[in-house]
């Protein structure tokens, strides 16, 4: 067993004897004795003082609980007192808000104050079980003496005045005996040391008290009552009597310990138990609010990384709303421009029908039947084109000025989206105020690190931070950011739809040109159809006008001849008739005859100088018409049909 060194100075002071009477079966005499007698006292003693020192150990272990109880109730005290004064600066920092979890820390204050006092109560407990514990080992101790007195009597030793458990034993196991000088029915020690350990795992003490002195009295009258076996020690029953009272107060000190040590330990027991859940009610009151300062860190924080990537698609969208804008306003140009080629195309062709028209009704030239029905399908497919032309026109005009006008649109709404950015940046940087946050750049990478470093912290630096967010704004905030996504998603659709508008303007302003092209060379071959029909009447009539040229040439030189013959025969005939008569003047007769015929050959010179001019703007207009040009617009068909 564990040594234990209650050594107490005990003076054995013999003021008087008690004398009692004498077992008639013991010895009177120390000399009487026998290895049987030494035997069965020794037994008795060993029982005496295993049962003795159980009780003793029992107390010491009780002082050892009880010491160990108090240093726990020493830190449940402490851990009380902490979690209380973290429920009170909690409790401070919610009633500021009017938070709802005011109630929850109120009653875990309560709960921590009540656990402060049964904290007291328990250490009370405590030392009311030391104490007691503390009187049984006195008791174990004193029993201890007188077991060491009856060894002492047997070997007829000299008393040092020390007791301790280790002496008594010692002393006992120098009482030498016989080897096999025991019987059977002596070795009462057994018993007696199994009721012993049956202490260890006992709660209730009173009955193995009871058990333990039945089986002391029978063990005691068993061997003192028998001449083989009583020891002349025993002849009185002081120091019986002694053990008994010893064993008594032991067990019965012990037991009061025990149930105080029990009280003690439940108190405490439900001390840590309420500490523990009231503590566990702040922290989680306080983790709630951390849990929300960092929820709340990280969605501020993650809306500071949605505003940069807002940003960024912003600049993308302006730059992509400026290239549509450009090409919207391109293209409506463009089909203004288309509008009017569809205009003056449509004036050639309608131009060039109703000249080939009139040309047809005139009579004064006539077509061959293929030649005019060919005329009529070109200027019929001129006229088809040309309607295709002018409807893709307008309607191109309509889409460029749509996808233009969308545009405007988009860039008034452009103008919002910056401005309701900017609002979201200043309350982006208002949120961050507010929390005390020194951020210097409104970056999400920065924003994350100052919010774990804030967290690192101690739990109140924290706290307040948690206190200051303003949730509301936050979400406010939030549902502005997730507004302007979709605004800018709905733009950026919206300028894909002008691009893909502006892509298939300018695909069918392609087919566009094909129709004016078709209009083109339906027009000319239209103009050809009626050429190639007519070059043989051109052909004769510049034939017959060559032959009406010759023929004038042919008359100017007789006019000429004329006028020169008129003028020889007037001065002839005026010299003869001044040879014939002596008068000088011709009569007036002959001289009008002459002057007539004199004007009838200026007449005729000016009439061949008409019909000279005549001829030449003939053959003007004909060279006119039928020169080819570069050019190869409707346009330059129109001269030719003038012409015709």
């Amino acid at each position: 067993m564990s040594a234990m060194r209650f050594c107490f100075a005990l003076l054995l002071s013999v003021c008087f004897v008690l004398r009692v009477s004498c077992s008639k079966n013991c010895p009177r005499r120390k000399g009487d004795t026998s290895d049987v007698r030494k035997c069965a006292a020794k037994e008795l003693l060993w029982g005496w003082l295993n049962v003795t020192n159980k009780t003793a150990v029992r107390a010491e272990k009780v002082m050892q609980n009880a010491t160990a109880l108090r240093d726990r109730a020493n830190k449940v005290e402490t851990k009380a007192k902490e979690s209380l004064k973290m429920a009170n600066n909690v409790m401070e920092r919610l009633q500021k808000i009017k938070s709802k979890k005011t109630a929850t820390v109120q009653r875990a204050m309560r709960m921590l104050e009540h656990v402060i006092a049964r904290v007291n109560t328990s250490r009370e407990e405590a030392v009311k079980a030391e104490k007691n514990a503390n009187e049984s080992m006195k008791a174990a101790v004193g029993g201890y003496g007188t077991i060491l007195l009856a060894a002492k009597s047997i070997l007829s030793g000299i008393d040092n005045g020390f007791i301790s458990y280790e002496i008594a034993s010692k002393k006992i196991d120098e009482i030498q005996i016989a080897e096999g000088a025991c019987p059977e029915d002596v070795l009462v020690s057994k018993n007696l040391s199994a009721v012993a350990d049956g202490l260890d795992g006992e709660k209730n003490l009173s009955e193995w008290k009871a058990q333990t002195l039945r089986l002391l009295d029978s063990t005691y009258d068993k061997i003192t009552k028998n001449e083989n076996t009583c020891h002349f020690t025993f002849n009185d029953a002081v120091k019986f009597e002694g053990v008994k009272d010893a064993i008594s107060s032991a067990a019965e000190g012990l037991g009061n310990a025990l149930k105080e040590f029990d009280t003690a330990d439940l108190t405490l027991k439900e001390a840590e138990k309420n500490v523990t859940n009231a503590t566990n009610e702040v922290e989680v009151v306080n983790a709630t609010m951390l849990g929300h300062f960092k929820k709340n860190g990280e969605k501020l924080c993650g809306m500071i990384g949605r505003h940069a990537e807002l940003s960024t698609q912003l600049r993308a969208t302006v730059e992509h709303l400026e290239n549509a804008k450009q090409q919207a306003t391109s293209k409506v140009s463009d089909t203004e421009n288309l509008l009017s080629n569809a205009a003056e195309t449509n004036k050639v062709v309608q131009t060039v029908a109703g000249a080939i028209s009139r040309l047809l009704k005139a009579g004064s030239l006539s077509l061959s039947s293929s030649g005019a029905l060919f005329a009529s399908r070109n200027i019929t497919s001129a006229n088809e084109s040309v309607k295709r032309l002018k409807d893709t026109a307008s309607v191109l005009a309509q889409n460029a000025s749509s996808a233009n006008k969308s545009t405007n649109e988009v860039e008034r709404e452009m103008e919002s989206t910056k401005e309701v950015l900017e609002h979201i940046s200043k309350q982006l940087i208002a949120r961050l105020n507010e929390t005390q946050l020194s951020v210097n750049s409104l970056s999400a990478d920065e924003c994350n690190k100052t919010f774990f470093e804030v967290l690192g912290k101690s739990w109140d630096v924290a706290f307040d931070c948690a206190l200051l967010v303003n949730e509301s704004a936050l979400v406010e905030t939030e549902g502005a950011i997730e507004k302007l996504e979709t605004q800018i998603r709905q733009m950026e659709t919206n300028l894909s739809k002008i691009n893909r508008g502006v892509l298939t303007i300018t695909a069918t302003m392609s087919n566009a040109a094909q129709f004016k092209e078709a209009a083109k060379t339906a027009v000319a071959d239209a103009v050809t159809d009626v050429l190639r029909s007519l070059m043989e009447e051109v052909c004769a009539s510049a034939t017959e006008l060559h032959k009406l040229h010759m023929d004038t040439d042919g008359f100017k030189g007789r006019a000429v001849t004329l006028r020169t013959n008129v003028s020889e025969e007037s001065r002839r005939a005026e010299a003869a008739w001044r040879n014939a008569t002596a008068n000088s003047e011709m009569p007036q007769d002959v001289e009008d005859g002459f002057t007539h015929a004199s004007r009838g050959v200026v007449v005729l010179e000016k009439q061949l100088e008409r019909i000279n001019a005549q001829y030449a703007r003939a053959t003007t207009g004909l060279s006119e018409g039928l020169k080819i040009t570069e050019d190869r617009d409707a346009k330059s068909h129109i001269p030719v049909v003038n012409f015709v």
